[in-house]
């Protein structure tokens, strides 16, 4: 029952962000629906928080209106991005040049697919319900890193 209550929470702070995105870029629903490749049906049930919104929603919402997906999802930062493109939202790529055309082409596909953005997640679930630990072990072992980096820089 608590969990209930606490997802209903959660679905409506974020249905109220998406209702303050749309009013910033003053938009009627039926405009923000089109945009977004959603029906107005959808759009107005999300706006209510009687669901969560979808990966292809959030992702439009992202590519089109350059909205920040941390401030939708957690309230957190500004409500848009001050960076643009799916090249500049990933930190850290360029220490992938060496796959620099694999790189264009997975970001591209990526943005314009589905498809693609479907499976991906999926993979992504998949690879953090086995590896999370690893991974997150990773991601701390790095920012221990920058922070020395930094502090010897500095």
């Amino acid at each position: 029952m608590k969990k209930e209550m606490l997802d209903e929470n959660k679905k409506k702070k974020i249905a109220g962000r998406i209702k303050r995105v749309r009013k910033a870029l003053k938009l009627k629903q039926k405009e923000l629906a089109g945009r977004l490749e959603v029906s107005g049906a959808t759009l107005c049930e999300t706006e209510a928080g009687k669901y969560y919104p979808g990966c292809e929603f959030l992702m439009n919402i992202h590519r089109v209106f350059n909205v920040n997906l941390d401030f939708l999802l957690f309230g957190k930062g500004k409500m848009f991005s001050e960076t643009e493109g799916w090249e500049k939202t990933f930190s850290g790529i360029e220490d992938l040049a060496w796959m620099d055309d694999e790189i264009r082409t997975f970001l591209y596909y990526f943005e314009h697919s589905s498809i693609v953005r479907h499976h991906i997640m999926i993979h992504f679930k998949t690879l953090m319900l086995r590896d999370k630990e690893l991974i997150e072990t990773e991601l701390k072992e790095d920012n221990e890193s920058k922070n020395e980096d930094k502090n010897e820089a500095g």
